[in-house]
């Protein structure tokens, strides 16, 4: 079973959730990756929610 993507969740972070589903885990990202990939994610969203009333 693989979570449809909610509708608001942004599809890279979506493609993200994907990947660490994948069976073979050597083709899932590692610990660092996610971290250093959801910082930057994070980073890049920050300002627009902030903006939001």
């Amino acid at each position: 079973y693989r979570m449809p993507r909610p509708n608001d969740c942004p599809m890279e972070l979506y493609e993200i959730m994907l990947r660490c589903w994948r069976d073979n885990a050597e083709e899932r990202p590692t610990f660092d990756y996610l971290q250093s990939v959801l910082e930057d994610f994070s980073t890049s969203t920050e300002k627009q929610y902030e903006e939001e009333p």
